[in-house]
């Protein structure tokens, strides 16, 4: 996510209100069922309650109340209001529906209905769901659940870690408190280089020798032993940390792993200088499997790393090293070295900006964009399906994009706002109002009263998803807040179809507004609105193209960073150019930036 300025603090709550009381019954009428309803019951008759009743403000409550209560059967109930973000198109339901799962419990009933049983909230958008979980009994719940079911490791042999001579009992008495703080430093270094860099000079620094300091290296066994020495103690504290129940520090130290070798060595492999290189494939596997032992121990929600623009916590965390240790073992792993390279062209833009800038391009010249129809709500009946299907054509071999273009479509609007006479805090209520809403009441007074209930529900619904939305990916997080902060992570992280759905009607919403400010004068050209801009190209074989994100992130004037489209959609295979070599790595799309 990004800072990109100040704003109204009136202005700002004012949408966020709003945004709280609309999203949370958009979509209601369109039939976009959650793939975790047991049933299609959507009665407002609440299901009679089985006598334990849980009211968990987020995934991590309810996570930690099944875990601890471990209840044959159970009832949930959920306030759209007060989780809203999770509530549109999916149900709110669908997160939640994750993390029972995960527990072992499966969903055997659902209702619904219009106002919140057991809260305080008496705003016009009060709805309630109640899910009625069940243990599975085919299978017996994980002993220590996490957000995402655990899968196997692959079977590797990686259960024993050799140690060059005296090394052993050098780690053994070494003291860790300082590798602690060092460790800790590089997970917060944000991705900032140069603070990454500094930590894992001081993690070498710390390392314990065997050597004499005057003893001289003169061959390069000698050397290999001392650059990889970091690595060995490393795992060898991961070890002795998940043997003594220090499952923290244990998983602290997957991470460092994941985070050197897969995120960072990629995007700059100078970060190796004075400091760790990268780690022997052997520590790397032996590392991850210890590691996942013990992230599998922690809660979910436990906070590994990270500063103001995200957190690592073991959930996340435990995905990025299953998905890791099967491609570093070779485990199920297609041989892509021999892909066709159809990546040589440098592109004019960014893959996911030019994909933004064609959505603006034709929904700006559709009729729901034009100026006459300034202050007219956004639904499908007013103009939104057009708008969408075109967003749709755009992304057709781009479809695992959806939320990058979302993202770069809301950044879109915030330039073109900060472009206008007035700025950011000038324009914003001028854009709301080119939609039919106003930044104290909400929707018009005469559309509430002329619009259909069911319409109105979704114009309210789209605009406060959309809302949410914007501000999550153009401010601070805590302005954002953190239920802004969860629907962002959900919309790059769910694999669910309706989402990618609901995520082209926000594309769509976006582009609209642009447009009509732009068709009634109140912005010009501006800087990202793709003028002149061609299409990207389409794409017909299978094989390795300029990464969509960043093809060029050392501008060096020629492709640096590919990434393997499969013939129908994007993929996490990537890799990057390294003198004249490729490094193959992976690099998951459904990842939330900034988190």
């Amino acid at each position: 996510m990004e800072n990109s300025g100040s704003a109204s603090p009136e202005i700002i709550c004012c949408l966020l209100f709003i945004a709280v009381i609309a999203a949370a019954i958009y979509l209601s009428n369109r039939g976009r069922n959650s793939p975790g309803r047991a049933t299609a019951d959507m009665s407002s008759a609440p299901a009679r309650a089985v006598g334990i009743v849980l009211r968990p403000r987020n995934r991590q409550d309810l996570d930690e109340d099944l875990r601890s209560s471990r209840p044959e059967m159970v009832d949930i109930e959920l306030n759209e209001v007060d989780v809203y973000p999770l509530s549109w198109g999916t149900g709110v339901e669908a997160p939640y529906v994750d993390v029972a799962r995960a527990n072992g419990y499966e969903v055997v009933d659902r209702s619904s209905g219009g106002r919140a049983p057991n809260y305080g909230w008496r705003g016009p958008g009060d709805r309630w769901v109640r899910l009625r979980l069940r243990q599975k009994r085919s299978s017996p719940p994980p002993a220590a659940a996490t957000i995402a079911p655990p899968r196997p490791s692959p079977a590797v042999d990686a259960s024993e870690l050799t140690l060059a001579a005296g090394e052993a009992a050098l780690f053994e008495v070494a003291p860790t408190d300082a590798l602690e703080r060092h460790i800790q430093d590089l997970l917060n270094c944000g991705g900032d280089m140069g603070r990454a860099n500094a930590a894992a000079k001081q993690i070498f620094i710390a390392t314990p020798s065997p050597r004499d300091p005057s003893d001289r290296i003169t061959d390069q066994e000698g050397v290999d032993e001392l650059l990889e020495r970091p690595w060995r103690w490393l795992a060898f504290v991961c070890r002795s940390a998940h043997a003594d129940g220090r499952d923290v520090l244990s998983a602290r130290i997957g991470l460092l792993c994941w985070l050197w070798n897969s995120s960072l060595i990629p995007q700059d492999a100078d970060i190796q200088m004075g400091a760790l290189v990268e780690a022997p494939v052997a520590v790397q596997a032996f590392i991850y499997r210890t590691s996942i032992e013990a992230l599998r121990r922690l809660p979910g929600g436990t906070v590994l790393g990270g500063d103001w623009t995200g957190q690592f916590k073991a959930t996340d965390t435990l995905l990025r090293i299953e998905a890791s240790l099967p491609k570093l073992v070779g485990v199920g792993e297609s041989d892509l070295s021999t892909a066709p390279d159809h990546g040589t062209s440098l592109p004019a833009l960014p893959r996911v900006d030019a994909l933004a800038a064609a959505c603006l391009s034709r929904i700006r010249s559709l009729p729901v964009s034009a100026a006459s129809e300034y202050g007219e709500p956004i639904t499908d009946i007013y103009g939104l399906k057009p708008a969408a299907d075109e967003v749709r054509q755009v992304l057709l071999q781009d479809q695992a994009l959806y939320a990058w273009v979302t993202a770069r479509t809301m950044t879109m609007l915030e330039s073109a706002l900060r472009s206008g006479e007035g700025g950011w805090s000038g324009l914003l209520p001028v854009a709301m109002a080119s939609v039919g809403f106003e930044s104290e009441s909400g929707l018009r007074a005469d559309l509430r009263g002329a619009l259909p209930a069911n319409v109105m529900e979704r114009v309210n619904g789209l605009h406060g998803y959309s809302t949410t939305i914007f501000i999550a990916i153009t401010m601070p997080p805590d302005v954002a807040g953190g239920q802004g902060i969860d629907l962002y992570r959900h919309l790059f992280e769910s694999a669910d179809r309706n989402t990618r759905e609901t995520a082209f009607d926000i594309i769509a919403w976006a582009c609209v507004i642009i447009a009509r400010l732009t068709h009634c004068g109140y912005i010009g050209a501006f800087p990202s609105d793709g003028s002149g801009v061609s299409e990207p190209t389409r794409m017909i074989d299978p094989g390795w193209y300029p990464d969509p994100h960043s093809p060029d992130p050392e501008s060096t004037g020629r492709v640096s960073r590919q990434r393997y489209w499969d013939g129908q959609d994007w993929t996490d295979e990537a890799r990057t150019r390294t003198g004249q070599q490729w490094r193959p790595w992976t690099a998951p799309l459904r990842r939330a930036p900034g988190l």
